[in-house]
Order: structure tokens, then sequence, then C-alpha cells
């Protein structure tokens, strides 16, 4: 038997969370595109695909821990030196830092 644990979260809840982890706001509603009462997935892991190395005809790796890229983005932007990033980069980064475990995340938006 094969079994799956999926994180339900209040938008609301998620952007506080956001802003105490990082000292930033961001709008969920404006990440998602969201309406009231829609629902929307996010899978947070703890790997992400190499693109570094040049495309050989093979699939390229899958590496465990924080994406250099989204490791650069999300501290400029917590430095006020760079754009916000998405809601999949700050998922991942979350998950790298331990502060929330890796899997699918259902956001319920409702206002």
């Amino acid at each position: 038997m094969t079994t799956k644990t999926v994180h339900k979260v209040d938008y609301g809840d998620l952007e506080c969370f956001i802003q105490q982890h990082y000292g930033r706001s961001i709008s969920l509603i404006s990440h998602l595109e969201a309406k009231n009462g829609s629902s929307h997935t996010v899978e947070a892991t703890a790997t992400y695909t190499d693109y570094s190395q040049p495309y050989e005809g093979v699939p390229r790796p899958l590496l465990e821990g924080l994406d250099p890229a989204v490791a650069e983005l999300v501290h400029g932007w917590t430095q006020g030196q760079a754009e916000e990033p998405g809601l999949d980069e700050l998922m991942h980064d979350l998950v790298c830092k331990g502060a929330i475990p890796a899997g699918e995340y259902v956001i319920d938006v409702s206002w």
C-alpha cells in the first residue's frame, strides 16, 4: 500500500508564516492568481534539477538540497535587492531550511 501526506493550509496562514520567516510580506492571491473559494496545489521539495551542465540527450540529474539559483534569489529578495521569488521557490527554500516538511500543499483561498 502506498500512502501520501497532503498538507492543507489557508492562504492567509501561509502568508503570515512566510512574513514571519523572511520578514517580508507577499500576496498569495497574486502568486496563485486565485479567486475566492479556490484551492491550489504546490509541491514543496528538497531536490532540484541540475541545469548547470549542457543537455546531452539524457535526463538532467535531480540533486538534493537547495537550488543555488533559488538561494541567491531568496537572499536578494530578503535584502531588498531582488524581485519577489515565486511561491515554488519560497516553498523549496522553506523545505530545505527545515521550516516545513516536504510534500504536497493544498492552499485554500477564502475571504
